[in-house]
């Protein structure tokens, strides 16, 4: 198999040439200077910060040659799935998290399955903080109808969930989620407590519902 990597720094180069050169026919270059001249290309190894504005837009610039391999498998640095989510929309078929072995590069390159972190996870986590937001503003409007003190702490965590989950996917995907999980649930505004549309309730002010929330 022919594979090509590129990678931000010469040290990652190296090692990563080193890990496949034995069992697959392997060119590199830096990320920054990539061309992609090199025809019949099977896969891509990618190893670049995804934090770093100047990789992404390497990166960018060159999706559609990179697009032309079949099999495009992105090494990422951090845990969250912020760069999950980046790595696939920057084209990745994969992505690993290093630190990666060779045994699971050659694994990856070998057979092409789904890692453990797939699209449809990265999904949930949208359900995920759609149920929490609801959660949060049912019992944000029951306590301000009761007299109860509100749960910050439950608002703050779910308000966290909600931006994670906006700055990872969009707006519109979140919008889409929201309308799903009330679809789900069977929810429309008529679920909301009446006295909730006035402007005050018990003498609090009522926090509306932001987010699509509603």
């Amino acid at each position: 198999m022919s594979v090509h990597v590129i990678a931000d720094t010469r040290d990652s180069l190296s090692a990563l040439s080193r890990m496949l050169d034995q069992q697959h026919a392997v060119t590199s270059e830096l990320l920054g200077g990539t061309s992609l001249r090199h025809d019949g290309i099977d896969a891509v190894v990618v190893a670049a910060d995804l934090s770093v504005v100047d990789n992404i837009a390497a990166l960018k610039a060159v999706s559609t040659k990179l697009k032309r391999a079949a099999k495009r498998i992105f090494l990422i640095d951090r845990k969250g799935r912020l760069s999950v989510v980046q790595a696939y929309a920057l084209g990745a078929t994969h992505v690993l998290r290093n630190p990666v072995s060779q045994a699971q590069l050659l694994a990856k390159l070998a057979d092409g399955d789904a890692i453990a972190t797939t699209r449809d996870e990265i999904g949930s986590i949208g359900q995920e903080a759609a149920s929490a937001g609801a959660a949060s503003i049912v019992s944000m409007f029951s306590a301000v109808s009761s007299g109860a003190p509100v749960d910050v702490r439950g608002a703050k965590n779910a308000g966290s969930k909600i931006a994670e989950s906006v700055g990872e996917n969009g707006l519109s995907n979140w919008l889409t989620t929201v309308r799903r999980h009330h679809e789900a649930r069977g929810t429309d505004r008529r679920d909301v407590p009446r006295r909730a549309g006035k402007e005050h309730v018990s003498g609090h002010k009522v926090i509306k519902p932001v987010l699509g929330m509603s």
